[in-house]
């Protein structure tokens, strides 16, 4: 998949935090397209209050990025351990 505003507008988002704090909320009236993840082996985070884990994986911290679509309203809350990042574009 590729992320692309050329020709339909949008904003690049690019954010990270620690902890468990609000990483992102998608504004009123716009979606979001992008990836998250975490540097630690917990897992990506939370959306709307649920905690997203990693799919399987052989080897101990090594997961791939997330891909996500989000809506106007959904929040994005960094995983309880390690950096929680989000990129993509938002129209």
């Amino acid at each position: 998949m590729a992320l692309s505003v050329a020709g339909g507008g949008g904003t690049t988002i690019c954010k990270s935090v620690g902890g468990n704090s609000t990483l992102y909320t998608v504004p009123a009236g716009k979606t979001f397209e992008g990836y998250i993840w975490n540097t630690s082996s917990n897992g990506p985070g939370y959306i709307n209050g649920t905690r997203l884990y990693w799919p399987y994986s052989n080897s101990y911290f090594v997961h791939e990025r997330m891909y996500v679509q989000l809506n106007s309203g959904d929040e994005v809350l960094g995983d309880t351990s390690g950096t929680t990042m989000i990129l993509g574009v938002e129209k």
